[in-house]
């Protein structure tokens, strides 16, 4: 990253607003401190190093602490972009043991996706930070700092991520869900477990709008537990993107179709 004129104050609190309510103080106090406006081109130009670095200093653990600090420290000399995010993501997985025992302690069900960051090594450890720093770079202004901490999911497609800043958020938030909802001991090599994953990522925002009145955790839940119940897991059926070059009331037949197989996922909790 190159150097740029420092951002006055007004400029500073525009670059700011465009972050989660959480974010917005700290995000205007760390540009406001930086005196080589460094930041606030890192804040523009990839915002999800911004968040990622709330996130880590978010957490009371040393290893995220230190982490956290190092890539503000590292933003603001200039150092490049995927060096900076590598060495903040070692940081976050050389972590990954401390959140195994709090969540286990805490009870919580997600805690599976911890174990698959803390018990990874060699090749494999070097896929699951390229998948974070992937996730990194796609995320939004608007995306919450606790999506972006959570391990990413088995499986995703980067052409599934929206560029509007609240679908974004969405689609952060959901997929992040479904994957501390949907890792288990040895779901994670699992083909099933990777169809379903690819699913919700490319369904991600239909999964959201269909709403069952509950928290987004618990339809994640309802899902998993139908399909391992019937064996029936959905897959990608949608349209690849937006884009694509069928008629209008084709595309709108396609979504319906998925949002009524999304629909029958999760309703049939009900039944």
């Amino acid at each position: 990253m190159g150097n740029r004129r420092v951002p006055g104050p007004e400029r500073i609190q525009a670059i700011a607003r465009r972050f989660s309510d959480r974010a917005q103080a700290w995000v205007a106090g760390v540009l406001a401190a930086d005196t080589t406006g460094r930041l606030a081109q890192l804040a523009e130009t990839c915002p999800g190093a911004v968040i990622f670095a709330f996130a880590l200093l978010s957490h009371e653990r040393a290893r995220a602490w230190r982490a956290g600090h190092g890539l503000l420290r590292d933003g603001i000399a200039g150092r490049p972009l995927d060096e900076l995010l590598d060495a903040a993501l070692q940081g976050w997985a050389d972590g990954a043991h401390h959140m195994v025992a709090g969540w286990r302690r805490a009870g919580f069900p997600g805690r599976g996706i911890w174990h698959g960051v803390a018990d990874t090594s060699g090749p494999a450890r070097t896929r699951l930070l390229s998948a974070q720093r992937l996730l990194i770079h796609h995320a939004g202004a608007q995306v919450d700092e606790h999506s972006l901490w959570l391990p990413p999911p088995v499986a995703f497609s980067p052409e599934d991520i929206p560029a509007d800043p609240r679908d974004n958020s969405t689609w952060f938030a959901v997929v992040k869900v479904h994957s501390t909802m949907a890792v288990i001991p040895t779901a994670a090599a699992s083909p099933r477990a990777r169809r379903l994953a690819e699913f919700v990522s490319r369904n991600a925002l239909v999964v959201e709008r269909t709403s069952l009145g509950s928290e987004r955790r618990w339809q994640h839940k309802a899902l998993l537990d139908y399909a391992a119940a019937t064996g029936d897991y959905p897959c990608r059926s949608a349209p690849a993107s937006p884009s694509s070059t069928r008629s209008r009331r084709g595309i709108a037949r396609s979504r319906r179709r998925v949002r009524l197989q999304v629909a029958r996922h999760l309703a049939t909790v009900e039944g």
